[in-house]
Order: C-alpha cells, then sequence, then structure tokens
C-alpha cells in the first residue's frame, strides 16, 4: 500500500529518517521470520513427531513472509541510496 511520506514529514531529511528507522525495525522481525522458517523446513524434512504437513505449511507461510519482508527491505534500501545519491548530486551542483 503506497503511503505518501511527504504528508505526515516537512523535510527529506524526516523521511530519510522514518524510512533508515522502518528498515532497521523489520531487519529484525526478517530475521526472526528466517529462523521460524529455517526451523520449520528442518522439522518438516525430517518429519519430526509426525506434523511433516502441518511444519510444510508453517514453513512455506513463514518463507512468503520472509520474502515479502526482504523485498520491502530491498525497495527501502533502494529510496535510500536515491535520496542520498540526491543530496550528494545537489551538493556537487551547488559547488
Amino acid at each position: 500500500m503506497h503511503s505518501n511520506l511527504f504528508a505526515y514529514f516537512a523535510t527529506t531529511d524526516a523521511v530519510y529518517q522514518k524510512l533508515l528507522a522502518d528498515t532497521k525495525a523489520d531487519s529484525q522481525k526478517l530475521t526472526f521470520l528466517q529462523l521460524l522458517f529455517g526451523l520449520s523446513l528442518i522439522g518438516a524434512l525430517t518429519d519430526f513427531g509426525g506434523a511433516s504437513k502441518a511444519l510444510w505449511f508453517f514453513a512455506v507461510l513463514f518463507g512468503l513472509q520472509a520474502l515479502q519482508f526482504f523485498i520491502d527491505q530491498s525497495n527501502r534500501n533502494f529510496l535510500l541510496h536515491w535520496i542520498e545519491f540526491e543530496r550528494r548530486l545537489h551538493a556537487e551542483r551547488n559547488h
């Protein structure tokens, strides 16, 4: 879902800080989802306690959620680099 961050923040610096904070917060969520995915996958592959089907379900669920967070993080990271590039370009043009 698109949200115009400039409607909530007055400056590029404030938007940059918000994107950076969201990226850091999502890094922790992504790590946790990857851990759950890995444990579920290992459990499904080893048929841990006969619960293979349930563990496959959770492995797919956590894997897809981790993929979604990774894509969101990649997009945010691109925007952070773009803002840095624009700042640098603006600074070089003004010198």
